[in-house]
């Protein structure tokens, strides 16, 4: 890894991890950094998770506050998570590396309309929820009942959070919304905890996998920590929609990039 590959990794993770903060969609950043500094995409993946984990660590640390609810309802989600992980992280380690390649453009791609919908995709479950609930406070931070919907959910969302991750906070998102949850900075700070859940289970397990390469993750993990707290601090002055449909773009274009590096 050369110096100037160090620096590239250090902005991409940085850049990365304060988008996670603010809109999400930060894999769209750090993944292809990787596979731009020679890394393979299974390797990336991994390393993607680990190196990003930080930077999600760092976020709650800044959003620690009014939502940092200790309820059985946020326990089982965590749980759930957490198994998810395991089962995810466990069917990466399980793909063989070149059908994995073949799959990266589909779980791009799907990851990026999956964030240029994700306005409609959290609006529309807190409205219904305003419908069904017309005398609910619409800034209460109340969390949704625990409900076998919820919960396989989760899971699933949980399995794909461990295998790729790219859009784990959007589905998050919405997922909260479907479940009755109106405060979006309420179902914001609760989906850090989830995302910072999900990516400690998947990267403790990349971490014993073999495919960690160390000094591009050691780099990438300190600008995670630094996008992460910053990001978590300063990032609603940003504009957020600028910032979304900056990502989309970024998305379709990496998904164009490995369309074309995979199948010409």
């Amino acid at each position: 890894m050369t110096v100037s590959e160090s620096g590239f990794l250090f902005a991409a993770a940085t850049a990365a991890s304060a988008l996670n903060a603010v809109a999400g969609g930060g894999g769209f950043l750090a993944f292809p950094a990787l596979v731009f500094t020679r890394v393979p995409p299974l390797p990336a993946n991994a390393m993607t998770a680990v190196s990003l984990w930080p930077g999600s660590l760092a976020s709650v640390a800044a959003n620690a506050g009014p939502w940092a609810w200790p309820d059985r309802t946020v326990t089982a989600l965590l749980l759930v998570t957490s198994i998810g992980a395991v089962a995810g992280a466990g069917l990466v380690l399980r793909t063989p590396p070149q059908i994995f390649l073949r799959l990266v453009p589909f779980l791009l791609l799907g990851a990026t309309l999956l964030f240029a919908l994700s306005g409609r995709l959290v609006a529309c479950p807190t409205a219904v929820a305003r419908e069904g609930h017309p005398n609910l406070d619409q800034t209460a931070d109340s969390l949704p009942p625990l409900s076998a919907g919820l919960l396989i959910g989760q899971f699933l969302i949980g399995v794909y959070g461990g295998y790729f991750g790219a859009g784990l906070g959007i589905m998050l998102l919405a997922a909260l919304g479907l479940a009755g949850m109106r405060n979006l900075h309420a179902m914001n700070a609760l989906k850090v905890q989830l995302v910072t859940c999900n990516n400690a289970v998947s990267a403790s397990i990349f971490l014993f996998s073999g495919l960690v390469l160390w000094p591009q993750t050691l780099v990438m993990m300190a600008g995670a920590v630094l996008g992460g707290w910053a990001g978590s601090c300063y990032g609603r002055r940003a504009p957020a929609n600028r910032l979304r449909w900056g990502v989309v773009a970024a998305g379709l274009l990496m998904s164009i990039y490995f369309f074309f590096k995979t199948y010409t």
